[in-house]
């Protein structure tokens, strides 16, 4: 499964604000086993594949308040809006 997440900073300083955008991939469900069984299953998880975090970061000068992402899923486009303190707004192509 892969999940895509963006978010944004509130620094002091408007300069060093960033929108961050994060891909987290290869996310599976945990096994809830009795305590019984714990040592005899530990060499099973090795076929699968560890969970990957990617990020990427885009500068943006202000505050972010908030960020609305939807994916078109006739289109597979998405749209993006950030919407600043002082109530800007900025439309964003993510690429995801």
């Amino acid at each position: 499964m892969t999940c895509y997440l963006v978010s944004g900073t509130q620094a002091e300083r408007a300069h060093v604000n960033n929108i961050i955008v994060m891909k987290m991939s290869n996310l599976h469900g945990t096994n809830q086993q009795n305590e019984e069984c714990d040592d005899d299953d530990d060499d099973d998880d090795d076929d699968e594949k560890d969970p990957e975090l990617e990020t990427a970061l885009i500068k943006h000068n202000g505050s972010i308040n908030r960020i609305r992402v939807s994916l078109d899923v006739f289109t597979t486009q998405n749209r993006s809006l950030v919407i600043t303190e002082s109530s800007r707004i900025r439309k964003l192509d993510l690429g995801f």
